[in-house]
């Protein structure tokens, strides 16, 4: 009985590992072994699929900005789990910050360097505005 299970296991990865492509589109679009849409495309399609998928992925993540995201559930302020709009210690969707927000926070910068009772150097007030 044992050795019937190591050779599923091994028959299993040896699948998993030539029809990796073919299994990602599967789980991708939620199909069926038998899906006709799964049957009828060829492994250069999926594999173009999967490689878009990635670059998609990986220009999401680095075209991401650094906000300050607020979770609802458990008041968590930060960024949320890359790729994802989810908080990463509770896993439940985050509130984006709002725009008027972050325009807010630079008029109050603005007024503050403004104040005469604030003294900055030319140069780090110039810093700060750019």
């Amino acid at each position: 009985m044992e050795k019937e299970t190591e050779n599923l296991q091994m028959q299993a990865r040896k699948t998993l590992n030539s029809n990796y492509y073919r299994i990602w589109f599967r789980q991708q679009y939620n199909l069926t072994p038998n899906d006709p849409r799964y049957l009828d495309i060829t492994d250069e399609a999926i594999l173009e699929d999967y490689l878009i998928n990635q670059e998609y992925q990986k220009q999401i993540i680095e075209n991401r900005k650094d906000y300050n995201y607020y979770c609802m559930e458990c008041n968590f302020i930060g960024n949320p789990i890359p790729g994802t709009n989810y908080c990463p210690t509770c896993r439940a969707e985050m509130m984006p910050p709002q725009a008027d927000q972050t325009i807010a926070v630079d008029e109050d910068l603005i007024d503050t360097l403004e104040r005469e009772d604030i003294h900055l150097s030319k140069s780090d007030k110039e810093k700060i505005l750019r």
